[in-house]
């Protein structure tokens, strides 16, 4: 399966960039190989969310990796070692929060993996995941993990260092789907309208990434978000 990776950090009108994005590879003993994106959006709410985001991050690559290295995908699924690198950063964020004296800091992650005609997937939080198709249509592919609380959004999942309420997994078989894009992005891209969106990732735009953030800052937003985002390009 033939995939090209890019990814784009936009700090927007935020004093801290809080969001951070890691691609790589790993390869089963088979000689496959999969292609892993790891975006993680600091909780801007709380102190530390810029560290807690690099700390997760870091340690899921690390754990994914490691896994490969030590043979252990011969037993797990893809998803089950997502959501085993999912729960060791979130361990790690509970002692770097011990250590710092840390009430609480924490970010989501959305973790994607493509390999072998398939694409897998562990959410937490409210960064959307998308896929586009040859017919130009915008399907996302994660649950939001967020609740309206006083006419403001809220998060019901994040890594926060104690127990993970709630895990979305997933997987997508490529082989029977006409794919074109996958997109993931941190939250901040929710000041585009969807169907710009849309409109670039389904453009012949060389660089897609850098058409949204272009589009999002000519919106003037005082309030922009942090944006982040990987591609994978078919």
């Amino acid at each position: 399966m033939d995939v090209r990776a890019s990814k784009i950090r936009y700090q927007g009108t935020r004093d801290e960039q809080q969001d951070t994005v890691s691609v790589f590879q790993v390869s089963k003993e088979t000689g496959d190989t999969i292609a892993v994106g790891v975006l993680t959006d600091g909780i801007g709410g709380l102190s530390h969310g810029g560290d807690a985001s690099v700390l997760v991050n870091a340690t899921v690559e690390n754990t994914i990796k490691s896994a490969f290295e030590n043979s252990e995908f011969s037993s797990k699924t893809l998803i089950e070692i997502f959501i085993a690198a999912a729960k060791a950063a979130n361990q790690e964020l509970a002692t770097y929060q011990n250590a710092h004296r840390i009430e609480i800091c924490g970010c989501t992650l959305l973790v994607v993996g493509l390999g072998m005609d398939r694409l897998n997937f562990i959410s937490i939080g409210d960064s959307p995941l998308w896929m586009t198709d040859r017919n130009d249509r915008l399907i996302r592919l994660n649950i939001d993990h967020t609740t309206d609380v006083n006419g403001k959004s809220a998060l019901t999942s994040a890594v926060l260092g104690d127990e993970i309420s709630e895990i979305d997994a997933g997987e997508v078989d490529l082989s029977e789907q006409d794919i074109q894009n996958v997109l993931l992005s941190s939250d901040g891209i929710r000041s585009l309208p969807i169907d710009r969106v849309t409109a670039q990732l389904t453009s012949s735009e060389d660089n897609k990434l850098r058409s949204i953030v272009h589009e999002v800052a000519a919106l003037e937003n005082d309030s922009q978000d942090n944006m982040s985002m990987i591609l994978f390009e078919f």
